[in-house]
């Protein structure tokens, strides 16, 4: 039968104390926010407040078991069955766990969590979307018996516990395959990958300026192959910063011609289109001289992202290139950019920059010590077969990871369709004998009206 959620239960909300008194935080009292409603149990909250925060404002205790719906914002229709005594904001609302409630309440989770997109849409417009109470309470409800809903309860639990055990298990196979892109990388630039290329005893050895060791103690550099040499960056190429725009100007949506690349838009080996701004042509007269050129390298130098890089496109040549980055540029006959842009992305590398940052609050790559960074260099021909490996290597990484993705999808769409098909009364068998959700709506209403406070007569209140 079809029911409201107010017909199943009693529903409140909670409310925030003063900000304004220290005195109510920091106390003993759960106190919960929409943020801490995970689509699962409530162990504990972010904030805690106090005896006289709970007398002194609109929040209220709510016993363990109860369902609470967050009504606001980004998170409307997030769930969370509290499993400790809470008080939460005023942006939740709570089905209270009492009497024949409590038991109905995990059917309800369930049911709302196939409910959210729907609730979503109701709750958008005007400047924050949000769900009232009221508008929560008059939401239809499609309520089976209480032994329906329990055996539809246990059979999304058990069905719910083998998907998660299959993302689980997927999600440790994309872990791997990120493992295993690091390992290839490791083992080409030790010389493992190319340790029995048939050509590799033939290749003479580059002639290029060696590292000293022993004046770059900076650098545990382990051994390599015969015939490779230990150089650094700046033996094969120049070294040259970005430039960030004049004081006042801004970036542009609009494409004027002069697109300006930003440290986000240097991602995945490569410049991402997405999101790409411009510059107008008189900023670019100004800043011309910080251009980037096609099969230039670039690698990030400040924030968390430092050390990201890769090779210009050519349809990015000419473009201004973000104080945030660096680019490495005419590079010699000695070196393959392919190459110099996987080692630098290579787990050895990636050591040596970020042992070198310069300190502070937000750590920064200085040019010099890019240049500085070792690079083991083996003979032209084998780097290009080192690239070749690595990209068929990473091609195979690429097949399987397109693979887990789609897979990590359709678990989704299961796990929707398990939720759709119980709800419309297919997912369990269904029992005549089981006593009807008519009877059970009758004992909750006689319940709700027990526990309502008896209003005094006009009689009554005469006497006193």
């Amino acid at each position: 039968m079809i029911v409201n959620l107010e017909d199943i239960g009693r529903w409140s909300s909670g409310g925030t104390p003063s900000r304004k008194y220290s005195e109510y935080y920091n106390g003993e009292i759960p106190w919960i926010k929409t943020g801490d409603l995970k689509d699962c149990l409530i162990l504990k909250a972010d904030e805690y407040i106090t005896e006289d925060a709970l007398k002194n404002s609109s929040a209220k205790m709510f016993p363990k078991s109860s369902l609470l719906v967050a009504m606001y914002g980004a998170t409307i229709g997030k769930l969370g069955i509290l499993n400790i005594n809470a008080t939460t904001n005023q942006a939740c609302a709570a089905l209270i766990a009492e009497g024949l409630t409590t038991e109905i309440i995990p059917f309800i989770f369930y049911y709302l969590l196939f409910s959210r997109e729907n609730l979503q849409r109701i709750g958008k417009g005007g400047a924050q979307p949000n769900i009232s109470q009221t508008v929560l309470k008059k939401y239809p409800c499609f309520l089976p018996p209480l032994n329906e809903q329990r055996r539809i309860v246990a059979k999304i639990e058990e069905l719910s516990d083998r998907i998660s055990k299959t993302r689980t298990e997927l999600e440790a196979a994309r872990e791997a395959v990120k493992q295993f892109r690091q390992s290839v990388l490791a083992a080409a630039f030790r010389g493992d990958l190319t340790a029995n290329w048939e050509i590799n005893q033939d290749c003479q050895s580059p002639n290029i300026k060696i590292i000293d060791e022993e004046k770059n103690s900076n650098y545990k550099l382990p051994d390599i192959a015969d015939n490779w040499r230990w150089t650094n960056i700046g033996s094969v190429g120049n070294v040259k910063g970005g430039k960030r725009l004049p004081k006042g100007k801004k970036l542009l949506k609009d494409d004027t011609g002069y697109p300006y690349i930003r440290a986000g838009n240097l991602k995945q080996g490569t410049v991402i289109e997405e999101d790409i701004l411009y510059i107008s042509k008189d900023i670019f007269e100004v800043i011309k001289n910080y251009t980037v050129e096609s099969g230039d390298i670039y690698i990030t130098i400040v924030g968390a992202c430092i050390g990201d890089s890769g090779i210009i496109p050519s349809h990015f040549s000419g473009a201004s290139l973000t104080e945030n980055a660096a680019k490495i540029c005419q590079i010699n006959h000695l070196c393959n950019s392919e190459y110099l842009a996987l080692w630098l992305r290579s787990p050895l590398c990636q050591r040596f920059i970020h042992g070198n940052k310069m300190s502070g609050a937000q750590g920064k790559l200085a040019l010099f010590r890019i240049k500085a960074l070792p690079l083991p260099l083996p003979p032209l021909e084998e780097q290009k077969e080192i690239v070749k490996r690595l990209e068929s290597a990473f091609e195979q990484a690429d097949v399987i990871e397109t693979e887990i993705k789609a897979s990590l999808e359709q678990l989704k769409t299961l796990e929707q369709a398990i939720l759709a098909k119980a709800f419309r009364g297919e997912l369990v068998p269904q029992d005549p004998n089981d006593e009807p959700a008519s009877e059970l709506l009758k004992r909750i209403e006689a319940a709700k009206t027990a526990a309502q406070p008896q209003r005094k007569t006009p009689k009554q209140q005469r006497k006193r």
